[in-house]
């Protein structure tokens, strides 16, 4: 029923339930817009670091020479010219030029992680990356070298994102 006032017209009755859309004739999900994909996340650190023998602990903020031994993310042997990652890694070389995402350093380590010996001597090249994950909070971390050989040390690019 109807009450027209004036120019306002009102309906009284029960109320309608029910789709507030036009019917879908196919009778199939009509799609919505597409997903966006999260933000990727952000680092909580970038930086470039002096690698020697102990190395650097990257689970700290910001990253600290490891002065407890066996802590470190990342040493750098002059005796032999090579990289390691305590305790146990993992960690995955990244080969492109560009440095990575956390979403692309994550699924690098889940593919591409290297084995429990291969992460206690990897060769040091100038310009090569690798996603490592830190030792105490499990963090992903990103470094690459910058510099060439410095006495016993390497200057590394690095980037450190949360847990």
């Amino acid at each position: 029923m109807f009450i027209v006032s004036g120019c306002l017209a009102i309906q009284s009755g029960a109320a309608v339930s029910g789709p507030t859309e036009a019917p879908n004739p196919s009778g199939r999900p009509v799609a919505g817009p597409p997903a966006q994909p999260p933000p990727p996340r952000a680092a909580t650190w970038t930086g470039t670091l002096r690698v020697t023998d102990p190395g650097v602990n990257m689970s700290e903020q910001p990253p600290k020479v490891d002065t407890i031994g066996g802590t470190s993310t990342v040493r750098f042997d002059s005796g032999d010219g090579t990289l390691a990652v305590d305790g146990g890694g993992p960690a995955a070389l990244w080969t492109e030029e560009r440095d990575p995402t956390y979403e692309e350093c994550v699924a690098q380590l889940g593919v591409q992680a290297l084995g429990r010996r291969e992460i206690q001597n990897i060769p040091y090249v100038r310009g090569q990356g690798l996603c490592v994950v830190t030792f105490a909070d499990r963090a992903v971390a990103f470094v690459r070298g910058v510099s060439a050989v410095d006495g016993d040390a390497v200057q590394m690019r690095a980037v450190r994102w949360p847990h």
